[in-house]
């Protein structure tokens, strides 16, 4: 867990709350999916933006309700030293779907 925690203190300025810090272990060191329902203000965010940022060759899919929050999110995760890639009805087209499949996007938000 301590290297969750250096980890999250380089990318945010604000330590990681113990739920988090579980699901960021379980995604990093299992390398398996996770299912996380949790309130509002508990750092959802924090998850979907670190781990793909953290892992080498990985991406975390991302389904959000909002084109705001997906243009906010995608700033933050380039922020932070990912490379995200935000699908909707504006910007999906072949050449874009096809750099999705070959796994250029740290982060796809749909």
């Amino acid at each position: 867990m301590k290297a969750i925690e250096e980890a999250i203190a380089t990318l945010y300025p604000y330590n990681a709350k113990p739920g988090q810090r579980e699901a960021l272990h379980h995604l990093i060191y299992h390398r398996k999916d996770l299912i996380l329902i949790a309130g509002t203000g508990f750092g959802k965010s924090i998850i979907l933006q670190a781990v793909s940022v953290l892992l080498q060759k990985s991406t975390t899919i991302v389904i959000l309700p909002l084109d705001q929050i997906g243009n906010e999110q995608s700033d933050y995760i380039r922020q932070i030293g990912g490379i995200p890639c935000f699908l909707n009805k504006d910007t999906i087209c072949p050449k874009l779907l096809n750099e999705v499949q070959h796994g250029c996007f740290t982060h796809v938000l749909v």
